[in-house]
């Protein structure tokens, strides 16, 4: 009897302290909630990750790899990737920034916190890219969902060591903002219970992509595990810095960077704009005016840093009959239109669901696409500079002639005029 009164004891004991303590057991958003609040309030981090990709279609199959190296102590930072198109670095110590190209044996070099001044991602700095989006990756992970799905614990085995982990999956109807009809996704999570860094992530999708004239279904698999990661870890000063190679070359900029789809002398597609009534409009609606049209996000800083110009560039064109029109990929439609509202521009602007970018075919932001009073695309192209797009807005006609940017005078001009 005695036993019987104990082990009843315990029980009772158990039950009324787990429900006046329900997060000792949490649900997924919590974890995830934990989670991100560990990342978020890291002062430094450590992470090596391997992210492998498969892509599947009804007549091609594809893989690929990228390996990651993110370190980051306050200021200071040290990003890698590589991948099958290349390797790039960025590195800071907190007053001066590297980007680095080791297949091409060159570098650039600048004040820190001079990143804005970046064109758009070009061959070899995708796997880069993927890198520096570890460092809020996670922080930021919680807040983009309102549930979670918690999922039985599991151990993983990283280097031949034992892992506890909380296993979580979100899936695209739990997460906040639009939805895009073509594609179904979800993302499992593996978080280490001692230090609660994520050490492995599958994301699966599913849906259509139309390649040529057909719609095509596709299903995607993208596993990335973090063979290190590492909280608030202490990083000797060496990670922050570069020594140049001996065949390294300092450039003043890379190559020019790329667009895999150019619909330059093609007819745009049919889509609907938000025009200045306010209303959908079909962008055939502006036949006989040209059209400039900009894909950006408010969390591109080339797009935001271009924006400025742009406005320039709409204040002198507007009156000569160009019509300007913005198109934003932020997830929600509101951080886009409170951001144009609180700088003052007033171009319409239409919040994507992905539809529009799908359409244009634009992989990366900025992109500018321009199409002339006859409904010929004449300008396609990701830019980082105005003076590309003013000297296209330029051969729109005549009266666009004056907005072609000042050229600069050749070495014997100039000679010429000091003497």
């Amino acid at each position: 009897m005695h036993l019987v009164r104990t082990v009843l004891f315990t029980f009772l004991s158990t039950t009324i302290l787990t429900a006046q303590n329900p997060s000792a057991d949490p649900d997924g958003l919590t974890l995830l909630q934990q989670m991100s609040q560990h990342y978020s309030g890291a002062k430094s981090l450590y992470l090596e990750a391997t992210r492998e990709q498969s892509n599947t279609q009804e007549y091609s199959r594809n893989w690929s790899k990228t390996v990651m190296v993110a370190a980051i102590s306050g200021d200071k930072y040290h990003y890698e990737g590589r991948d099958n198109m290349g390797s790039a670095l960025h590195i800071s110590d907190g007053k001066t920034e590297w980007m680095v190209h080791p297949g091409e044996h060159t570098y650039t070099q600048q004040p820190a916190g001079s990143t804005a001044e970046k064109k758009i991602w070009g061959p070899g700095e995708l796997g880069l890219m993927q890198a520096e989006g570890l460092r809020t990756e996670f922080g930021e992970f919680a807040k983009h969902y309102t549930g979670a799905t918690r999922l039985p614990d599991e151990t993983l085995t990283l280097g031949g060591v034992e892992m506890p982990c909380y296993v979580v999956r979100v899936t695209v109807e739990q997460r906040k903002g639009p939805k895009r009809e073509q594609s179904a996704r979800d993302e499992t999570l593996w978080i280490e219970k001692s230090t609660w860094a994520v050490r492995k992530t599958l994301e699966t999708r599913k849906g259509t992509i139309r390649m040529g004239t057909a719609p095509l279904p596709f299903s995607d698999e993208t596993v990335t595990t973090y063979t290190v990661a590492q909280l608030d870890p202490a990083l000797p000063e060496s990670h922050f810095q570069f020594v140049p190679p001996a065949d390294a070359k300092l450039v003043p900029t890379f190559k020019e960077s790329f667009r895999w789809f150019d619909l330059t002398g093609e007819s745009p597609p049919e889509i609907e704009l938000i025009g200045a009534n306010g209303k959908h409009v079909p962008l055939s609606s502006y036949r006989g005016k040209p059209v400039l049209i900009d894909f950006w996000a408010t969390w591109c800083a080339p797009c935001v840093k271009g924006l400025p110009e742009l406005a320039k560039l709409n204040q002198e064109a507007g009156p000569k009959g160009l019509v300007v029109l913005t198109v934003d990929e932020d997830e929600e439609e509101k951080t886009a239109t409170d951001f144009l509202a609180k700088n003052h521009y007033t171009w319409p602007n239409t919040h994507d669901e992905g539809k529009i970018a799908d359409a244009f075919r634009v992989n990366g932001f900025p992109v500018a696409v321009l199409v002339d009073s006859q409904g010929k695309i004449v300008f396609d192209r990701s830019y980082g500079d105005q003076a590309t797009l003013r000297q296209a807005v330029a051969g729109l006609g005549p009266e666009f002639a004056s907005l072609a940017p000042a050229q600069k005078p050749q070495p014997c001009e100039a000679a010429l005029k000091t003497n």
